[in-house]
């Protein structure tokens, strides 16, 4: 018997060693941002940071466009010259669409916003964790749902950019239209639970009303 107990006591510090040596994982880490847009340029961006034992969102609204400095980039004069010919669908569609991207970036960089910060301290039981995680795991096409949504397309509404990235610097890109709780369920949360965070926080901020957040 007392060779049993000093054996579960050997085990037990052994136990105890392991932990102290080897602690439990942190996090990895990720981030994720959704771009709103009802035209080129987002009505407003959300930055969300995912870390171990806390969640910093950033809200960005629209303030304005560098009219001057865009006129003058290269991605934006290659496509007013292809357009201003004539030529623009008689492209190929790849190049015709490398054209559109470096356009629509050229018009990103020259775009203006105003930001806040919200950090938010949560456990990782937290519901909101939970579903930034749920999100992070999925995959596109799981976000997309493009086979799941074939008889629903929506010709207006605003157009949401995501991009998911870890801190192993592996890229998502997710593109959803006028997302609903029944057509985009976990891309809906995602916006619409990010904003309801940030106005318990921020009840007076106007930009945060759902008439600035297309309703969301």
């Amino acid at each position: 018997m007392r060779r049993s107990y000093q054996a579960c006591l050997t085990a037990a510090s052994l136990l105890v060693s392991a932990c102290a040596v080897h602690p439990p994982p942190r996090h990895p880490g990720y981030s994720i941002t959704i771009k709103a847009a009802s035209n080129y340029y987002a009505d407003y961006l959300l930055h969300v940071t995912r870390e171990a034992d806390r969640i910093q969102l950033r809200f960005g609204q629209f303030d304005s466009l560098r009219t001057t400095i865009l006129a003058a980039d290269p991605a934006i004069q290659a496509l007013q010259a292809v357009i201003k010919a004539g030529n623009l669908h008689t492209l190929p569609a790849a190049e015709r669409d490398t054209l559109h991207r470096r356009a629509m970036a050229a018009e990103e960089c020259n775009t203006v916003y105003t930001w806040d910060r919200l950090p938010v301290t949560i456990p990782p039981t937290h519901r909101f964790a939970q579903l930034l995680d749920s999100v992070y795991a999925s995959s596109v096409e799981q976000l997309e749902r493009h086979a799941e949504n074939r008889k629903g397309i929506i010709l207006d509404g605003i157009h949401f950019s995501i991009v998911l990235q870890g801190t192993d610097r592996r890229v998502k890109k997710v593109q959803v239209h006028s997302p609903r709780p029944d057509s985009h369920p976990l891309v809906y949360r995602l916006i619409h639970e990010s904003l309801q965070l940030y106005r318990e926080q921020r009840p007076d901020d106007i930009r945060l009303d759902v008439r600035h957040t297309w309703g969301y």
